[in-house]
């Protein structure tokens, strides 16, 4: 069985009831994430 990540599921399900600041927020969130991964 393969699980998808509830949170993915919510996030695409909200995406289009998402205030603009929520969006960059989660954008910026996102980078800071991938660029912490990267770095390590």
């Amino acid at each position: 069985m393969t699980r998808i990540p509830r949170r993915l599921d919510r996030f695409a399900a909200d995406s289009s009831g998402m205030t603009l600041v929520e969006v960059i927020v989660a954008i910026a969130i996102m980078s800071i994430v991938a660029t912490a991964a990267i770095g390590l």
